[in-house]
């Protein structure tokens, strides 16, 4: 099957978009994708998936709103132009479209053409992006969202007549020994102050609403070999964190797949959320996978997604993260019990089959209905 996956955003930035370009590969289909930026190391990767890279720069980012206007209409011109090349090639063409963003680009006229919808978020906070996917949804050949209660939600919000298939968040490039070895020596003076530590490690974005102070304090508090490594681009609340803790480690950003060389060096990792809207309190992060894939315990606040996961499979702990007392306790607790943590980490991740999924989605689509 022909099947082109669109999003108007940076791939290398995206891993769920990564995970469903290479899988689609995988499993034997001839995938174009159509994206804003491809980095050196994707630029190389791609072609040894037989996977063709169509990359729509934007060029309209000095002239501000009115900038952003014309990178939409400008994307959804060169989108369309790509998919009606492929299609008379090809004779007929599934798209695979992922975010709000990309579907409020190309609007309804997506309708037009057999699609697939890949939805990340709720998008609670944006009528327009709500808006733009009620008009595509209820004709798309499937649906997948990488979380049971986000999933439900939007089945009731837009009157689906079944769930959206489950997708969750779970890295499907994960660098072999010889790969990660090769990344690592490349890092080699980055990584030092990782070494011989009991590395507990935040890594994502950082902001007002995803505050680590407690934890910062936790760690500082515990001593001995526990140190914390934020890793993320800078911020000035790195700064404040280190007038907490001298010792706070910073690891600036650093690209996909390559920042998983620090990832694996590490003992626990952090997740922090602000529940303050669904979106957060329902979430869905890829790092939960990256984590558990080397054996690295999770230890996170209590959200209703995240505490199920881990208290169902063992694999961490959800806490008040704002209680520095119960931080430090659970940190204390995996410690003790560490190699149980670690192997129900990896048994979470081996638990979920993000290829077996898109099979079974894709298998049941009428292929006299792709034209």
């Amino acid at each position: 099957m022909k099947i082109i996956l669109i999003h108007k955003a940076e791939f290398p930035k995206r891993p769920p978009v990564i995970s469903s370009t290479l899988i689609l590969s995988e499993l034997g289909h001839d995938v174009t994708l159509i994206t804003e930026n491809l980095n050196d190391y994707w630029r190389n990767e791609l072609p040894k998936y037989n996977i063709k890279a169509e990359v729509i720069v934007n060029k309209y980012t000095q002239y501000g709103n009115f900038g952003k206007i014309l990178a939409y209409y400008n994307f959804k011109k060169e989108v369309f132009k790509i998919v009606e090349q492929e299609k008379e090639r090809h004779g007929s063409v599934l798209l695979w479209i992922e975010g709000a963003q990309t579907i409020v680009a190309l609007g309804s006229k997506v309708n037009n053409y057999p699609h697939i919808l890949q939805i990340q978020e709720l998008h609670e906070g944006s009528k327009m992006q709500l808006k733009a996917i009620s008009k595509v949804i209820g004709t798309a050949k499937a649906v997948f969202m990488p979380e049971y209660n986000r999933a439900a939600i939007y089945r009731v919000w837009f009157k689906l007549d079944k769930m959206p298939y489950l997708l969750p968040n779970k890295p499907e490039v994960v660098c072999n020994d010889e790969e990660l070895e090769k990344i690592s020596e490349k890092h080699r003076e980055r990584l030092e102050p990782l070494k011989d530590k009991k590395v507990i490690i935040y890594q994502g974005f950082l902001g007002k609403d995803r505050d680590l102070t407690p934890f910062v304090k936790a760690v500082k508090e515990l001593g001995g070999d526990f140190r914390l490594a934020v890793m993320g681009e800078y911020r000035k609340s790195i700064d404040l964190y280190k007038e907490i803790d001298p010792q706070l480690i910073h690891i600036d950003y650093t690209p996909a797949p390559e920042h998983l060389a620090f990832t694996a060096k590490c003992y626990i990792g952090l997740l922090s959320y602000n529940p303050h809207i669904l979106n957060n309190a329902f979430c869905a992060p890829n790092k939960i996978f990256e984590y558990a894939k080397f054996g690295i315990p999770v230890l996170c606040n209590e959200l209703p997604g995240l505490k199920w996961l881990l208290d169902s499979n063992k694999a961490g702990l959800a806490v008040d993260i704002t209680n520095v007392e119960e931080i430090k306790k659970a940190i204390q607790e995996i410690d003790n019990n560490y190699q149980e943590y670690s192997k129900n980490a990896q048994n979470l991740y081996c638990s979920v089959d993000n290829k077996n999924t898109i099979r079974v989605a894709l298998s049941k689509i009428d292929p006299n209905t792709i034209a």
